[in-house]
C-alpha cells in the first residue's frame, strides 16, 4: 500500500499537518492556482501560523507517495481565511508577478513579442529581479494601449485575442500558439489507471457547425476566416493583433479542430502517478472499444490531496492522432 506525502513550504515555514490541497493547472486559464487548507487545531491546540505568513511568500508544493515527491505548484500566497475548524491559503503561480500597475503607454505597428519584451522590463525592474521571455506568437497591433493596465491585464488581454497560450515556469514568461511545443506524452488504460470518467464519445460526422473569425487588417478593413460547414449553428468571434487572413484562417482552423471532431470529451479520474500536466498529450487504450483509442491534448488538471487519497481528474480537449 501506498503511503501519502508531502512537502509544501511558505516562506521560511514549513507545512507539518494539511487537512486538503488542491492544485488547478489549465491551459484556457492565465494563472495556475492552488489552495491548502490546514487543520485549525493539531493535538487540541490551535494551530496559529498567520504571524509567520505574508501575501507575496513563496509557495512549493510536493505530493507523492512513499517519498517519492513530484512538485506540483510553485508560486506565491495570495490570501490568508481563517475560522473555527481551518486556515485556508490561496495562490497563484508566477502569473501572480506581473500584478503590478504599468506606466500609460500607447504603441503603434508593434508586435505581440515587442509588447511583451516592454512589459518584462518594467516589471523586472519594479520587482529588481531578472524575468525572461520565451514567444513565438507571430501577431502584431496597429495600436496597443496600455491605460491604468496591470501586467497581468495585459496577458489577459493577450491570451484573449491572440488565442495564445501563456505561462510562467521559473523567472521564465512563455507565450505560444496551441500545440505548438514539443508535449510529455502519458498514456492511460481504463482496465489499469483510470479509475472513474466522465466522458463522451462523439462523432463529427454529419456536423453542420461554421466558426467565423473576424479582424482588423493592415488597412483598417474587416478580414475574415471561416472553418466547417454552413446551414447549421454558426459561431463568431473578433480577435485583434491578426493583420493577415491568412494568419486568421489558422487560427479558425485550430479553433474549429477543438469544437468538432470524432474522439472522447470529458474528464477522467487517475491517481498521483504519472504527474500529469495541462498541454501534455495522454493517449487512451481501451480494450474493449479499440476504436475509441486516442490521444488528446491535455486542457486542465485538478489534483486534489487528502486523508482521501490523491486523485487527478483529467479534461481532455481535441483529438490529435488516432
Amino acid at each position: 500500500m501506498y503511503c501519502m506525502t508531502f512537502d509544501i513550504t511558505i516562506g521560511s515555514y514549513r507545512v507539518l499537518a494539511v487537512d486538503r490541497v488542491t492544485v488547478k493547472r489549465s491551459v484556457e486559464t492565465l494563472c495556475n492556482t492552488a489552495v491548502i487548507v490546514l487543520p485549525g487545531t493539531v493535538h487540541n491546540k490551535a494551530l496559529e501560523v498567520e504571524s509567520q505568513l505574508k501575501r507575496g511568500d513563496k509557495v512549493v508544493i510536493r505530493l507523492g507517495y512513499d517519498e517519492k515527491l513530484e512538485t506540483e505548484f510553485e508560486g506565491y500566497l495570495t490570501s490568508i481565511s481563517t475560522d473555527a475548524n481551518a486556515i485556508t491559503l490561496e495562490c497563484e503561480d508566477g502569473i501572480y508577478l506581473y500584478r503590478k500597475g504599468l506606466e500609460d503607454r500607447e504603441m503603434k505597428n508593434i508586435s505581440v513579442k515587442d509588447i511583451l519584451t516592454h512589459v518584462n522590463r518594467e516589471i523586472s525592474a519594479s520587482l529588481q529581479q531578472p524575468l525572461s521571455l520565451s514567444c513565438d506568437v507571430e501577431l502584431s497591433y496597429p495600436r496597443f494601449i496600455i491605460r491604468n493596465m496591470t501586467g497581468y491585464d495585459v496577458l489577459k488581454k493577450i491570451q484573449r485575442e491572440a488565442g495564445s497560450n501563456i505561462s510562467m515556469k521559473e523567472n521564465t514568461l512563455h507565450v505560444h500558439p496551441p500545440l505548438t511545443q514539443e508535449a510529455e506524452k502519458l498514456t492511460y488504460d481504463f482496465a489499469v489507471n483510470i479509475e472513474s470518467a466522465d466522458l463522451k464519445y462523439v462523432s463529427e460526422e454529419g456536423v453542420k457547425f461554421q466558426l467565423v473569425y473576424q479582424a482588423r487588417g493592415e488597412n483598417g478593413e474587416v478580414i475574415e476566416a471561416r472553418a466547417g460547414s454552413g446551414g447549421g449553428e454558426r459561431e463568431v468571434r473578433s480577435f485583434a493583433g491578426v493583420q493577415t487572413t491568412k494568419s486568421l484562417q489558422e487560427l479558425v482552423d485550430s479553433g474549429f479542430k477543438k469544437i468538432v471532431y470524432t474522439g472522447y470529451e470529458g474528464s477522467f479520474n487517475t491517481w498521483l502517478i504519472p504527474f500529469c500536466d495541462a498541454g501534455y498529450q495522454a493517449t487512451l487504450k481501451d480494450r474493449d472499444h479499440e476504436y475509441r483509442e486516442g490521444s488528446y491534448y491535455v486542457l486542465s488538471v485538478e489534483t486534489t490531496f487528502s486523508n482521501a487519497g490523491g486523485v487527478r481528474k483529467i479534461t481532455i480537449g481535441e483529438k490529435i492522432e488516432s
